[in-house]
């Protein structure tokens, strides 16, 4: 074989190298941005999870707090408390019909089953209706503000703030209204 022959064949491997390198590296990076994507499309899935079941426990949280409503306040013999309990009923079928629609415009199904854990012997006990309903709306507070400081979704963050600004409110309300309902209690006990 001649030298010029030789040369030739040298330059053709190295051409030939640099040609596989160059597509090697194209393929590494396009894997990269691959697993980039991958990783940014996961991430949004398990930010859309987290806001699904978060949005299912604020269902929950709002029916179980119904529930309590309708087994200890709507049936009490204090008019007062079922008064309060009228507020109480429409604050969380306001929550639960917005949270419904928020749900529905993010195809995110909210059923779940409610127990009633209530003995009917405490039906008309004032203290565990004003705790029940406080420890509930507490319950609630924690998920909005989560859902607030943790979404990415717009109309989620939208929705978690005007609910923790009502449910703050309907809270608020609430534990003044125990300590006057109350009161007359505290006073007979002393």
């Amino acid at each position: 074989m001649s030298l010029a022959k030789l040369q030739s064949q040298k330059k053709h491997i190295s051409l030939l190298l640099g040609l596989a390198l160059i597509g090697l590296s194209s393929c590494e990076k396009r894997d990269a941005k691959k697993a980039g994507f991958q990783g940014t499309v996961q991430n949004f899935r398990s930010s859309q999870a987290k806001d699904a079941n978060q949005l299912i426990t604020l269902a929950n949280l709002g029916k179980a707090t119904l529930e309590i409503n309708k087994n200890l306040g709507l049936q009490n013999r204090n008019k007062r408390v079922v008064n309060f309990s009228k507020v109480i009923d429409d604050n969380q079928n306001e929550l639960l019909k917005s949270l419904q629609e928020t749900a529905d415009s993010k195809l995110i199904i909210i059923n779940s089953i409610i127990k009633n854990e209530i003995q009917e012997d405490s039906i008309l006990h004032e203290e565990l209706y004003f705790d029940s309903i406080e420890q509930n709306l507490v319950g609630q507070i924690e998920v909005l503000q989560d859902l607030k400081q943790n979404t990415l979704d717009t109309i989620i963050s939208e929705f978690a703030l005007d609910q923790l600004q009502k449910q703050t409110r309907i809270l608020e309300l609430t534990r003044k209204f125990k300590v006057r309902i109350m009161a007359p209690e505290i006073s007979q006990i002393e």
